[in-house]
């Protein structure tokens, strides 16, 4: 993989990983704005304002920073209003939705736990009183049984022991009758235990409330005494919380400072890119100039041209005792220490050479920029000029 691929697929993953958490970022403020009303026009104006909420909190910070970079404060603070707002507002409802889904989850495994400990609980039980029942047959066998012994009509169906044949037959028939008893018994706890391995085989396996909380906490134990279950569970939620918010804010810049940072500009001379390579890597001289020397004759006639500037604007003072006025324009000094048609130096270099403030150099230097008399560019030692 070459050196501008790897760099193409840093851009791509730092956006991809930007617009990821912008993204949860939203969904998660959607889902919380659309709990805070239960009309669809309210569900969906809280929809719409907390996605333009997340919108506008991940493009503050490049605001913020282009202000800065152009000294614009009112844009400045305008951003970082915008973003304290926007960040206060998605940073509660997003805490608002993870929290109350925590607690929604934990409810429901909950809830299954409950039901599966009930199941098991009552097959349990009828097990254990099966097995203390007596061997028994069937409810259908003990009551053929018992229709046959009252064939005999002399037996009434044993309501009266009054003679030779219900005293002979009414004691089996209390026999059977018992029998028959247990096995109506055991009959009502089969069906109980079919019922209760029903339950058991259609719920999940019984599972932690919330299983995060409780290894928090059983660690916990193992140092002192930990903190309830409730605040272990807000800390948890906080923490996921703060992770999509702070990467939905500062992933864009982040995103776009390795764009930058992954490209070197061609027309800024530097010491790095003004000098060609061989096929091996290794820098080589260009033709028509020295790589080094180039630089250190720009630097020379800059301070150079400072300490001229200094001697006259000094003469000027002592001769009229007041500062003296500019004598060529911007333009024309700039002209006088450019090399090659460029002007590479430092802002405060800048300043001395055309004998005003940085503010007022930088704002020269943008009204010629707009003229079209020059062209700016950001270089690694200060700002590059070149003439038009």
């Amino acid at each position: 993989m070459t050196e501008d691929h790897t760099r193409a697929l840093a851009r791509l993953l730092a956006y991809a990983a930007a617009l990821s958490l912008v993204g949860v970022s939203i969904a998660m403020n959607v889902q919380a704005g659309l709990a805070k009303s239960e009309f669809l026009s309210g569900q969906i104006t809280w929809a719409a304002a907390s996605v333009a909420s997340d919108v506008l909190k991940a493009v503050s910070p490049l605001l913020i920073v282009w202000a800065i970079a152009r000294r614009d404060v009112g844009p400045a603070i305008a951003g970082a209003f915008v973003l304290s707002v926007t960040a206060g507002y998605s940073l509660t409802s997003a805490l608002s939705y993870s929290h109350g889904s925590v607690a929604d989850a934990s409810s429901n495994r909950a809830a299954q736990s409950g039901a599966y400990e009930r199941a098991a609980r009552q097959y349990d039980s009828a097990e254990a009183a099966l097995r203390k029942l007596a061997p028994s047959r069937s409810v259908a066998e003990l009551d053929a049984k018992i229709a046959a012994l009252f064939v005999d009509p002399l037996v009434d169906a044993c309501r009266e022991i009054n003679g030779p044949v219900t005293q002979r037959v009414c004691p089996k028939v209390a026999e059977l009758r018992a029998e028959r008893a247990i096995a109506e018994e055991k009959a009502k706890l089969q069906t109980e235990l079919r019922s209760a391995q029903a339950k058991l085989d259609a719920l999940p396996p019984p599972k932690v409330a919330d299983p995060a909380t409780d290894a928090v906490v059983s660690v916990w134990r193992l140092i002192g005494e930990p903190p309830t279950s409730e605040t272990v569970s807000l800390w948890l939620s906080l923490s996921g919380v703060l992770l999509v918010e702070v990467g939905s804010i500062f992933g864009l810049l982040l995103a776009s400072g390795v764009d930058v940072a992954s490209t070197k500009p061609d027309d800024v001379p530097s010491a790095v890119n003004n000098v060609p390579r061989n096929e091996d890597g290794a820098q080589e001289p260009p033709a028509d100039t020295e790589p080094e020397q180039d630089q250190e004759n720009l630097d020379d006639r800059v301070e150079a041209h400072e300490v001229e500037t200094q001697s006259t604007v000094s003469a000027q003072k002592r001769k009229r005792g007041r500062p003296a006025r500019e004598t060529v324009t911007s333009l024309e000094k700039l002209k006088a220490i450019a090399r090659n048609g460029k002007v590479s130096a430092t802002h405060s270099a800048l300043a001395n050479v055309l004998g005003v403030s940085k503010t007022t150099a930088q704002r020269q230097l943008r009204s010629l920029e707009k003229s079209g008399a020059v062209r700016l560019t950001a270089g690694r030692r200060g700002t590059l000029i070149r003439l038009m």
